[in-house]
């Protein structure tokens, strides 16, 4: 959840370094070195805000840009009236993590926990950079990060990083280029993952009636190719089924 009065401005730079510490607050029991841990790897993997490489995201022993805090429901509950007992919680520079959600998990969530935890520092940590929330864009959509996972997917698809177009929204808000596309390569035939999944994702939204028959599976099969060629024949360039970065530079630009 995000606090929606006073969102912060971060200020931009070429690269931006930002700097944060791991605390607690009330009776927690998790282990608050475990929290940190997820925190400095999830934060600084190059699928996420990381922007794969362009940011980096320093611990300190405290302080900091912004703070990620183990705590209570009921300190949670206590820090805003959005705030809730139930979930976890972004106030200003507090990133306030549920240390019931944080050892449990939500119903709604059908990935594993320690896919949950790494869910809730992206999602938290992206109010922090200047992202609201997300609707999930339809069913069997995988869902942006910023959708409220926690309490409903809303017919979408479980999802731990971040849409490229939330990408480029961090990127446009902290002046930096994302470098994940680049990193990503040319996706052929065969490939899987989150690179497959983000693509897929945007075929969805280009065209609503694309993958009907797999969905976003993260699997570059048959029927993805195919769409990506019925993609790449749309906007005029050399239609090859493969994902490279002049698709996707033309899915970017695309209506």
């Amino acid at each position: 959840m995000v606090l929606i009065a006073g969102v912060m401005a971060v200020p931009a730079a070429a690269h931006p370094r930002y700097s944060f510490s791991v605390t607690t607050r009330g009776e927690v029991a998790a282990d608050v070195e475990r929290v940190a841990a997820v925190a400095r790897a999830t934060l600084n993997d190059p699928r996420g805000w990381s922007l794969g490489g362009s940011i980096a995201f320093d611990q300190v022993p405290a302080g900091g840009h912004f703070q990620v805090v183990l705590a209570s429901p009921s300190v949670i509950e206590a820090a805003a009236p959005i705030c809730s007992a139930r979930y976890s919680c972004r106030v200003g520079d507090q990133v306030l993590v549920n240390d019931v959600r944080w050892r449990s998990g939500t119903p709604s969530w059908t990935r594993s926990l320690e896919e949950y935890q790494r869910y809730v520092i992206i999602h938290e940590v992206g109010h922090w950079l200047g992202l609201r929330h997300a609707d999930c864009p339809g069913p069997g959509s995988i869902a942006p990060v910023m959708h409220q996972q926690s309490i409903s997917l809303d017919g979408c698809v479980a999802n731990v990083w971040p849409l490229d177009r939330e990408r480029n929204a961090v990127a446009d808000l902290h002046g930096v280029v994302d470098q994940y596309d680049t990193q990503a390569g040319v996706l052929q035939t065969g490939a899987r993952g989150t690179a497959v999944i983000d693509w897929q994702s945007m075929l969805r939204a280009w065209n609503p009636v694309a993958l009907l028959v797999h969905g976003v599976d993260g699997v570059l099969g048959p029927e993805t190719e195919k769409w990506t060629r019925k993609f790449q024949r749309s906007r005029g360039i050399k239609i090859d089924g493969l994902i490279g970065p002049e698709t996707r530079r033309a899915m970017k630009s695309a209506p």
